[in-house]
């Protein structure tokens, strides 16, 4: 059964305490009402008041300092696991001691003995904060009251945060995993971040012995030893992601982030900038590395930017059904959608409406509209051939009696011998008769050569005819 049997209250499992859970006096656990919460561990290398070497009278067992303690008056519990104390020597890694737990398996019935200590902390509620610390475990024989041919094969550590309504006889009032080490099985001191988040604004950080589940019915002790305990901090450490590559569309604007959410973690990008967020406007590989007392973390992505096609439908305007006009681009590898439901690009203009495209191909998307009127151009020219400038108020000026869907016009006119008259530049523009001396011009015939352009037609066109002057 894969569980503690003994969750001592204090601090740390004695192992010397195997009793079931029914026959355990709560007497070692304090009102919650008298524990003293900090909002950080304080000296986490262990060199504080030495409370269980007084105790047990030994100056060589050192224990933790009091911020670590819930009852100093607890008879056995593994800080004792200290340097030169049951055949464990390995070197503290910050300053001169360490704390160290236990977990002892019952291999005939397969009970599992944990220890345990605790920590009575302030949190930052739902907000990510971290731990730093140093793990290792002795991996030899134990002497004195270990029998030395059961030796410690390591162990593993796992984080747990304690609700405030504390049992210290029932262990599943744990809220849960906060975080769960490697295998610790060396004596070689491995640096851990914990990274977690608190249901709760204060509680317990348990820091808990469990053995390897491939270890529960081979190996009878099992040791982790914890040093240099640090935090918690606000924010996050650890290994970061600045997400895949990308491919973004020229003229966007990448926004890379990088925040640990903690002022003094320091944010480094690749030019030197030191910002939580990076903008990103051109090809490039963009690096940023995040660090903090000797940690140091770095991720990198690279980005490409895609060139779009040009999309410009023009201005809005009257349109001749006759000009057969196409607007919008040619447009391989692109998705094209029209306002109608037409998908394909150019298209022919073929009725009054506002024209909206969306052309994307995954990367850049664009849009653009344009109202367009369309209309019928036929071109229609009427020139009489006869005009009587007598002053009568009828027929007196001679010009086009209808020029519809022109857009460019000259009326020229010429005496029978060809010298010229008059030119006319607008089509609602008349001769009245005179010649270039403002002289009346004899009746007769007059010739005109008539020049046009049409609205749907980018070719002029030529007209020629005679007109009578009647006098």
């Amino acid at each position: 059964m894969n569980l503690f049997t003994n969750l001592r209250g204090y601090a740390l499992l004695g192992l010397s305490a195997c009793l079931p859970l029914a026959a355990q006096e709560p007497e070692y656990a304090p009102p919650l009402e008298e524990v003293v919460y900090t909002n950080e561990i304080i000296d986490g290398s262990f060199e504080g008041p030495q409370y269980l070497s007084r105790l047990l009278n030994s100056p060589d067992d050192p224990g933790p300092p009091i911020s670590w303690l819930w009852d100093p008056m607890v008879s056995l519990n593994t800080p004792n696991l200290q340097p030169g104390v049951g055949g464990i020597n390995a070197s503290a890694h910050h300053g001169l001691r360490y704390a160290g737990m236990l977990v002892k398996t019952e291999q005939d019935d397969g009970v599992v003995i944990g220890e345990s200590f605790a920590a009575p902390l302030y949190f930052q509620q739902d907000s990510p904060q971290f731990l730093l610390l140093h793990l290792a475990s002795s991996r030899q024989a134990f002497t004195g009251w270990i029998p030395p041919d059961e030796p410690s094969k390591g162990g593993r550590l796992r984080l747990l945060i304690r609700q405030s309504t504390y049992n210290p006889n029932l262990p599943d009032s744990l809220s849960g995993e906060a975080w769960v080490s490697p295998p610790i099985t060396g004596r070689a001191w491995q640096p851990q971040i914990v990274n977690f988040k608190s249901p709760i604004p204060k509680g317990f950080l348990i820091f808990q012995a469990w053995p390897l589940n491939d270890s529960i019915q081979t190996i009878r002790y099992s040791d982790i030893l914890i040093d240099h305990v640090r935090g918690p901090y606000p924010g996050w450490l650890g290994p970061f992601s600045l997400g895949p590559d990308r491919l973004l569309c020229l003229g966007d604007t990448l926004w890379l982030e990088a925040d640990p959410q903690n002022p003094d973690i320091r944010v480094t990008w690749q030019d030197g900038t030191r910002a939580t967020r990076y903008p990103v406007t051109q090809n490039g590989s963009y690096r940023a590395t995040i660090s903090f007392q000797g940690y140091q973390f770095s991720d990198e992505v690279v980005v490409n930017f895609d060139t779009p096609i040009e999309l410009e439908l023009g201005g809005d305007s009257v349109v001749c059904l006759q000009s057969e006009l196409q607007i919008g681009p040619d447009a391989p590898g692109y998705e094209v959608v029209w306002g109608d439901g037409w998908t394909a690009s150019p298209r022919l203009v073929d009725r009054t409406m506002l024209y909206a495209v969306e052309l994307t191909n995954g990367t850049c998307t664009l849009r653009d509209s344009v109202y367009l009127a369309v209309r019928s151009c036929e071109e229609i020219v009427e020139v009489p051939n006869v005009f009587s400038p007598n002053g009568d108020g009828i027929n007196d000026q001679f010009g086009a009696d209808r020029a519809e869907n022109i857009r460019a016009f000259q009326l020229e006119i010429f005496d029978r011998w060809g010298r010229p008259m008059t030119t006319l530049n607008r089509a609602e523009q008349r001769w009245d008769g005179l010649d270039r001396s403002q002289r009346p011009a004899t009746s007769g015939v007059y010739y005109w050569v008539l020049s046009y352009q049409g609205l749907a037609s980018e070719e002029i066109r030529v007209l020629k005819g005679n007109v009578t002057l009647l006098r």
